[in-house]
């Protein structure tokens, strides 16, 4: 796989960086929780001296990027500034060079939301350093096609020794924005820039990203009411082939400037639209009638789904 070095003369910012190890991956995604996988470091006992070198569950690495506990000598203790809900441990540079470590987030099962635009992000990170040393961690959303190739990123950090007023500690640094569209992997990146000194003391914690679904559904089916009950019990198919529509007129009847639809062989359909007002219609099939009430006028709110039933039996 590519792979991209990440020295540059700057210093400001590292380029994407496609791991070469076995890809660290979430079942699906949901939304409003934090999906990034041991976000500090807190699944396995970290190193308690700087020769040791102890790797994070669920993330790769290139060089000796690692965790450490809180505590190890000549390293942040309990009470350094920072997170104040902290586990025993954080994540470190390791060794006098570049290093990184890395999680792959697998984000297909929201694909309609992503693609419409309409999923946000909240990504935030513990960053630090030891007093005067320069080295700097940032945190990297590499975003990625279906086939892992590289769509774009974004980045938060780096904390230089000036920014924490050459003590040791850290600050929180946090972006929001849209994934973009046709992302179905976010590779979770955290990159720790050595500059001096026998050791890179670059450090990170309590990774946090969130996603947000800005758009609504409206779902629902149609089906062959054989028996006029309104209800669709277990003999009752769905219908095929219908169009359904948001009728944003009201009008009763489909516009060329509508939003449709097409049901599945199971009768299903499904709309992915901004949180709203809607009228959802269906073009009744011929020498059928429908024998459900037609639903009214309704409000979906941002991130919710609204679920519909049209019921039609043959004249």
């Amino acid at each position: 796989m590519q792979r991209i070095s990440t020295r540059k003369s700057s210093r400001t910012s590292a380029p994407a960086m496609f791991e070469t190890l076995e890809s660290r991956q979430l079942m699906s995604v949901s939304f409003g929780t934090n999906v990034i996988q041991n976000p500090g470091g807190e699944a396995n006992a970290g190193a308690s001296n700087s020769s040791t070198v102890v790797r994070p569950l669920n993330w790769t690495f290139n060089s000796n990027a690692g965790i450490v506990k809180y505590g190890t000598p000549n390293y942040p203790t309990s009470t350094t500034p920072g997170p104040t809900n902290r586990g025993a441990n954080f994540f470190v540079g390791g060794n006098n060079q570049d290093s990184d470590l890395f999680q792959s987030v697998d984000i297909s099962n929201i694909a309609p939301y992503v693609d419409k635009g309409g999923v946000s992000f909240n990504l935030s990170a513990w960053l630090g350093g030891h007093l005067t040393d320069n080295d700097q961690a940032s945190v990297f959303l590499n975003f990625q096609n279906s086939g892992k190739g590289f769509i774009s990123q974004v980045s938060v950090g780096p904390v230089t020794a000036a920014n924490r007023g050459n003590v040791t500690k850290f600050l929180q640094r946090s972006l929001t924005g849209n994934i973009p569209a046709n992302t179905r992997f976010i590779q979770v990146q955290i990159h720790f820039d050595y500059q001096t000194g026998v050791y890179n003391d670059s450090y990170a914690d309590n990774l946090s990203l969130v996603l947000t679904n800005n758009l609504s559904t409206i779902t629902g089916n149609v089906f062959n009411d054989l028996d006029g009950s309104k209800a669709q019990n277990g003999a009752e198919k769905g219908i095929g082939g219908v169009t359904v529509y948001l009728d944003f007129n009201n009008n009763g009847q489909f516009d060329s400037f509508e939003l449709k639809t097409t049901t599945d062989s199971n009768g299903k359909f499904t709309f992915i639209v901004p949180f709203g007002t809607y009228t959802v219609r269906q073009i009744i099939p011929a020498n059928f009638h429908m024998t459900t009430t037609q639903p009214g006028t309704f409000t979906v709110a941002k991130g919710a789904t609204k679920s519909l039933t049209f019921g039609d039996k043959h004249n």
